[in-house]
């Protein structure tokens, strides 16, 4: 391969007729990369009449990088489809191959059709629903949410749940009705009820009782861990009562300290001298197991009445904050806020040093690892501001806080959690 591509041989091509598939997979792999390759599209198709899996694979690899040529790839997508039992193999070329071709109208509507034809394996639809979960379309199409509706009603509690999270990760509105009726239902399994309430909870104007208490319940009993941080997120996101706060609050030494980092965003919403109370005792009771940033918790607390804060005072020094060093050390900095040079922020933001731009993005430079800053000027006042650059870690963006994970066989990885089930966590 390495020596095609360095003689850069316009009539390499005669390789893709070799007998061998190793061969034709070599071939093609140096053509598509080099300048002379001038690969067509009538010699990539024909290389897919294979039973190797390598080869099918590349050639599906080289389609993928090429606009207008997924047309021809249907027949034998839908053939693998249409199979009894899907290979691992054969799904993971699917869920790559399909998830980059997802824009393509033709590979939209096979998606589509196939989901609803009941011959096809309930294994293989849940691949497919994977892949319009994963898809980065610029507008969603019409036939999946009629495709996602008609799974929602599925009998395979499979198929229900990934169209669930297909529909949260395109947070697709139009289903709300449907996933409140499925998150209230108590014949539903945990599972389901989980992610459904998951999905409206920033939506809801009020969480029903009857829900919240059977995942509190769970939340408070003996839930597989990944459970009870998909509930924690959604209990933080979904709009608590007071009542209810109080609930969690006297249930946080239950709960344990795993999950109680995630619920502090739940006490955001109340300034209640009784919430705070029965919050601050709800910390306390954790004693040293407890696991939640000084910073952060110091920011909900501020918003508390002083009684609350007195109660704080002593957990707050033992975690290593200072309300009044914080709010001191702001008052000092923020007439600093009205003497800004633009010039020198846009330096230091898109510098070495400070590196902001590696995972923050304004206007259409940047990554977006973390918050898009292009508009954060008309949503946060200036002390908001400088609160995040004094004290960065006081709170985190809705999806940006980041995990440290410890894997059985003793490697870390650090990430942001964009998805987790009973089975894996995608950082």
């Amino acid at each position: 391969i390495a020596a095609l591509m360095e003689l850069d041989d316009p009539d390499a091509g005669r390789y893709l007729s070799d007998a061998d598939p190793r061969v034709r997979r070599a071939a093609l792999i140096a053509l598509d990369q080099m300048e002379g390759g001038n690969l067509s599209r009538n010699q990539v198709i024909a290389l897919l009449d294979t039973d190797d899996a390598d080869l099918q694979e590349t050639v599906l690899t080289v389609i993928s990088h090429r606009e207008g040529w997924a047309a021809a790839t249907v027949d034998l997508l839908r053939g693998w489809i249409g199979e009894r039992e899907l290979s691992e193999q054969r799904a993971a070329i699917l869920r790559s191959f399909m998830t980059a071709q997802a824009g393509d109208p033709d590979i939209q509507k096979l998606i589509a059709d196939s989901l609803q034809d009941a011959n096809v394996p309930v294994a293989t639809r849940v691949v497919l629903l994977e892949i319009a979960e994963r898809a980065a379309v610029d507008q969603f199409p019409d036939a999946w949410d009629t495709m996602l509706r008609a799974s929602l009603l599925n009998a395979a509690p499979e198929i229900r749940l990934q169209a669930i999270r297909t529909i949260q990760s395109h947070n697709r509105t139009g289903f709300d009705d449907d996933l409140l009726a499925l998150a209230t239902d108590p014949a539903a399994s945990p599972d389901l009820r989980i992610e459904a309430f998951a999905t409206i909870a920033p939506r809801l104007d009020a969480a029903p009782d009857g829900v919240f208490a059977d995942l509190l319940a769970m939340l408070a009993g003996d839930a597989d861990v990944v459970d009870k941080l998909r509930i924690a997120r959604a209990l933080a996101d979904a709009p608590l009562s007071e009542a209810q706060l109080v609930r969690v609050a006297d249930a946080l030494d239950a709960i344990g300290p795993t999950a109680t980092p995630v619920l502090l965003k739940a006490f955001e919403r109340s300034h209640s001298e009784n919430v705070g109370r029965r919050f601050v005792a709800g910390l306390e009771s954790q004693g040293d197991s407890l696991r939640v940033s000084s910073a952060e918790l110091s920011r909900i607390l501020a918003a508390y009445p002083p009684s609350v804060q007195d109660q704080a005072g002593r957990l707050l020094e033992r975690l290593g904050a200072n309300l009044e060093q914080q709010a001191a050390k702001l008052e000092q900095l923020l007439p600093l806020t009205e003497q800004g040079d633009p010039n020198v922020g846009h330096y230091l933001f898109f510098g070495e040093k400070a590196s902001c731009s590696r995972c923050h993005r304004i206007g259409d430079q940047g990554a977006q690892i973390a918050p898009d800053l292009s508009k954060i000027a008309t949503i946060r006042q200036p002390r908001d501001l400088l609160e995040a650059v004094v004290f960065p870690s006081a709170s985190f963006a809705r999806g940006f806080r980041p995990y440290t994970i410890l894997t059985l066989d003793g490697r870390v990885e650090s990430g942001l959690i964009s998805r987790e089930t009973s089975d894996e966590l995608i950082l």
